[in-house]
């Protein structure tokens, strides 16, 4: 893994009021950035990911759902980059990239959309797997599935991470 680390943080705050046009993004930043991003951090020499995340005072989950680049689990931190900017807090909840059922937890930082396969068989169960996580905490984080898997539907989006441990 790559190592750098940080000596100071550049912080940039974007109001939520502009438009996606006219907000304010340091550069440069990776591809994937999450468009709720409201605070950018720069990443210095001789750090991890794991060491950027708490620096910034955010978990490594969190640092993986607001910078795609790393990949759900961090297995791409190998690309962090000195003198890239990454995005180190959201404002607000995250919101699902496109169409969700209601009773998904306010604390998710990170939604998976299901397909048609997931829709087949052993549905929860093999979504969850595909986004390496329990299938109690795809329950828990998703209320609508409740324990049965009754109202899981493809072409949806879950929640499959959440913020803090």
């Amino acid at each position: 893994m790559n190592k750098q680390s940080i000596e100071s943080t550049e912080t940039v705050k974007v109001s939520h009021a502009m438009s996606p046009v006219d907000k304010l993004v340091p550069s440069p930043t990776p591809s994937g950035i999450s468009d709720q991003c409201t605070r950018f951090a720069l990443s210095k020499s001789d750090s991890s990911c794991a060491s950027f995340a708490k620096e910034n005072g955010i978990t490594a989950a969190q640092l993986y759902a607001w910078n795609s680049v790393f990949g759900i689990h961090g297995e791409t931190c190998n690309t962090f980059q000195v003198g890239m900017h990454y995005c180190a807090g959201v404002s607000g909840p995250m919101r699902a990239p496109g169409p969700f059922q209601r009773g998904v937890v306010d604390t998710c930082v990170r939604y998976a959309k299901s397909t048609h396969a997931d829709a087949r068989g052993d549905k929860c169960m093999a979504f969850a797997r595909r986004n390496g996580v329990d299938l109690s905490d795809l329950y828990a984080w998703n209320k609508i599935l409740k324990s049965e898997c009754r109202r899981f539907l493809p072409d949806e989006y879950y929640c499959v991470a959440i913020a803090g441990p």
